[in-house]
């Protein structure tokens, strides 16, 4: 047994030898290979310096580039939206007028009315139920153009208009 632990320990003794020879060797590559390595990261002359510095330049140039060119799209974009804008509004313009027409129209039909006979009336009243229809739908078209809340308004005063009409 004692043979045994001499053989074993003589061959743990001569493995660490071998081990501690080659070891230098190892190191030596290692730094070798860490070298090329950081060699190769790095530029090696002023002319790389320079070129990577013009390259990183070109980079931002062309992302400038890009970003000017959407702003230009957005620029584009907001003008064709600002003369729809305008078109809308030009639009909702001549419909008003068109409404404060037709409520002038109305409101002198009404006083016609007041100061005809009976028969007469009823014919007149139904003239100024259509022109109340006319003005409800006038206003529905703008509110599917536009959707705005103002038309809405207009529009529920309108339709309050014609059914004043009918009432009296």
């Amino acid at each position: 047994m004692v043979e045994f632990i001499l053989i074993f320990g003589l061959g743990a003794l001569s493995a660490t030898l071998v081990f501690l020879l080659a070891l230098p060797l190892l190191w030596q590559r290692a730094v070798r290979l860490s070298t090329r390595r950081l060699e190769m990261q790095l530029p090696l002359s002023m002319t790389e310096i320079y070129a990577e510095r013009d390259q990183l330049r070109a980079q931002a140039a062309v992302e400038m580039r890009k970003i000017e060119m959407q702003l230009q799209n957005c620029e584009e974009h907001k003008a064709v939206l600002m003369s729809d804008i305008g078109r809308k509004m030009n639009e909702v313009a001549i419909a008003h007028k068109d409404v404060q027409n037709l409520r002038e129209r109305l409101e002198a039909a009404d006083r016609r009315i007041k100061d005809m006979g009976h028969g007469e009336a009823d014919h007149v009243r139904e003239a100024l139920h259509q022109m109340g229809q006319d003005v409800v739908a006038l206003f529905q078209k703008l509110e599917a153009d536009m959707g705005t809340a103002a038309c809405r308004e207009a529009l529920e005063n309108a339709q309050g208009l014609l059914k004043a009409s009918r009432a009296s």
